[in-house]
């Protein structure tokens, strides 16, 4: 019995060792989605770079980009690490290059009415009027449900002197509930 109790204790003793020096990988996000690269393989790495990319898009954007460029390379494919490089890019005001990376996500996923919403949101930031309304009615044709692509396409209008279909649009985001869409509906259009 106390051959086994010493076994039983000394297992225990080694587990909380392993425990504890692993938790240093749970220090925070981003440590983990180093741990995971560092021990994947193939695709696995791919993913671990966009997480990662996920991670520091908040406070490091340019660090983002490099994680999502990885993850690009290991899967050409990923239609959401060309969408979420072009979001960062797109926030630092790459627009072009933002741009670039959404038509490359719409390539590989012609569905994905979130990149032609962000790509919208970009020709919108670049002044190209017509090509917004055009990605935004795309994401609309996509997704009828996704209420802020009724706000961004009545704000082109807007933005086009097109009072008429942007309150159109004002007043459809209100009705799938967006809070913005009602505001803009209660005062008037504007």
């Amino acid at each position: 019995m106390t051959i086994r109790m010493s076994i039983a204790g000394v297992s225990i003793i080694i587990l909380l060792g392993i425990t504890y020096s692993r938790n240093a990988i749970w220090l925070n996000e981003g440590t983990l989605w180093f741990d995971v690269i560092e021990k994947s393989v193939g695709n696995g790495k791919a993913r671990g770079y966009y997480n990662l990319g996920r991670y520091e898009e908040s406070f490091k954007p340019e660090y983002a980009i490099i994680s999502y460029t990885r993850a690009i390379q290991m899967n050409p494919k990923h239609a959401n690490a060309f969408m979420n490089r072009g979001n960062v890019l797109d926030k630092m005001g790459f627009f072009e290059k933002a741009i670039q990376d959404y038509d490359r996500a719409i390539e590989i996923q012609p569905q994905h009415h979130i990149a032609y919403y962000n790509r919208g949101v970009a020709y919108l930031n670049k002044a190209q009027i017509t090509n917004a309304i055009a990605d935004f009615t795309k994401t609309i044709e996509l997704n009828p449900a996704y209420s802020d692509a009724y706000i961004k396409r009545g704000n082109a209008y807007f933005a086009n002197g097109d009072q008429k279909l942007a309150k159109i649009d004002y007043q459809k985001a209100c009705e799938l509930r967006n809070e913005s869409g009602c505001e803009v509906v209660q005062r008037g259009g504007e």
